[in-house]
Parts: C-alpha cells; structure tokens; sequence
C-alpha cells in the first residue's frame, strides 16, 4: 500500500461491473479474503477518509458484499 495507507493490509481490490456497463476497481471490506468470489454481488459504501493536511475528510467509495 502507499506510504500513510490507513486501511488494513494486506487489502483487496475489486473490480466491478456495473450494470450500466462500465466497470470501477475500488477497495474491498468487510469480507474475509477467503470469502471473496468472482460473481459475487457487492454494494457501494461511502467512507470519509481524514485529510493529512488538517483540511476536510475525503469521501471515497470502497465496496462490501451484499
């Protein structure tokens, strides 16, 4: 992971296909790393990431199962 990285690691990537065709590679969480499956039905989360700056949190979308 990058250098501050303040999730857990190791870590998951995902991609994903969206249902009107593209496709979006975000972090996986809340599932074990043995319970992932190509197929399996995810769902957006929001999560606010702290600014390193002391400026406002940062919005990113990571993806948990459905």
């Amino acid at each position: 992971p990058p250098a501050g990285w303040p999730g857990q690691v190791p870590y998951v990537l995902g991609q994903v296909e969206l249902p009107q065709g593209p496709q979006v590679l975000a972090e996986v969480i809340d599932c074990d790393h043995d319970d992932l499956r190509i197929g399996m039905a995810v769902e957006m989360t929001i999560q606010a990431v702290p600014a390193k700056t002391g400026g406002p949190d940062k919005a990113v979308y990571k993806w948990s199962p459905a």
